[in-house]
């Protein structure tokens, strides 16, 4: 039911579906009844509120919440001599393919939750890296490999020795992907760790570990609102996908709450 509803969701804050919704909808409802210039002015202003700075101004404060305590943690280096085994939760979502026909990957826009933390930790021996295999859209087919074994392959071509890595079972959202990860924590003795993921999930991931009892460390990584260039004054299209980004996890955090996730 929970799956269910979250596809529901995903569906109405598409940017297809806000662009219909706001733009070509009206039409339907009141262009009959209303001059031609509202007609026209109407889908216009609809069309540059979705392509505004919402988005951004959205995403932001979810973004930047764990931006200076990330900041603190990569400026201190007492854990990479230390001889606690620590973990690196690198979480699916978007972030690489590999086609075992053409033999090649495929690179996702998320990538960088993965790229980073590799080149970050895997010269430290004490730092273990758990991939999260992926939601139901990522299982296994006959052509691609699910997320979680692509980036155990990325892994392998990074000297990543195999004793340093695992791969959690597949989950089909963010709290069974928790639950999954968890697993595999608790059999590799882990407590201390690192979890990556886009920063605009950062919050609610965190939330959910957090309310299994886990204490973990934040690593945002795949920005989308980069203050310095000016993101939250342009009007641009990108900003449609953001805005469905951020109001996915503004939905998402309030149905974890109900629902006792979080």
């Amino acid at each position: 039911m929970f799956i269910l509803l979250s596809k529901i969701v995903n569906f109405f804050i598409s940017p297809t579906t806000l662009l219909f919704c706001f733009c070509l909808l009206p039409l339907f409802i009141l262009g009959r009844r209303s001059n031609k210039k509202f007609i026209l002015l109407l889908p216009t202003l609809a069309f540059l509120l979705l392509i505004s700075p919402i988005g951004p101004l959205l995403a932001l404060p979810l973004e930047s919440l764990y931006k200076a305590e990330f900041k603190q943690l990569m400026s201190s280096r007492e854990d990479h001599n230390s001889k606690e085994k620590i973990g690196v939760v690198v979480l699916a979502g978007g972030v690489i393919k590999f086609n075992s026909t053409l033999n090649s990957f495929q690179f996702c826009p998320r990538f960088d939750r993965l790229f980073s933390p590799l080149l970050k930790f895997k010269n430290f021996e004490n730092y273990f890296y758990v991939f999260s295999e992926g939601y139901s859209e990522a299982e296994e087919s006959e052509l691609l490999l699910s997320e979680g074994r692509s980036m155990a392959l990325v892994a392998d071509a990074f000297s990543l020795p195999k004793n340093r890595y695992a791969i959690t079972s597949a989950a089909y959202n963010s709290f069974e992907e928790a639950l999954a990860v968890e697993k595999v924590l608790k059999k590799n003795n882990i407590s201390k760790f690192y979890l990556s993921t886009s920063a605009i999930h950062l919050p609610r991931a965190m939330a959910i570990y957090q309310k299994l009892g886990l204490s973990p460390l934040p690593f945002p990584t795949d920005f989308n609102v980069n203050i310095a260039k000016g993101d939250i004054y342009k009007f641009r299209l990108e900003n449609l996908e953001i805005l469905r980004f951020a109001l996915h996890e503004y939905v998402g955090f309030l149905a974890y709450k109900i629902t006792g996730k979080i």
